[in-house]
Order: C-alpha cells, then structure tokens, then sequence
C-alpha cells in the first residue's frame, strides 16, 4: 500500500509540469480570444 500511494506520488509529481503546462496554455488562449473579440 505504502510503495503504491508512493508510486502514485511520483506519478503526479512528473506529470505536474506538463498540466500546469496545458493549464497556462489554455488559459493564454482565453486570454488572446478575448483580446481579439475586444480590440
């Protein structure tokens, strides 16, 4: 039980990166659509 939660862990410690990655990324497009519906 313990390696798993551990496992789990480093898992989502390696994918961390790349979802906060898209997260960014899809929030700068909300952000660029806005801009561009505005201007």
């Amino acid at each position: 039980m313990f390696l798993q939660r551990v496992a789990v862990v480093l898992t989502s410690l390696e994918w961390m990166p790349r979802v906060i990655q898209i997260q960014t990324n899809m929030l700068m497009n909300q952000w660029q659509i806005r801009v561009v519906v505005n201007g």
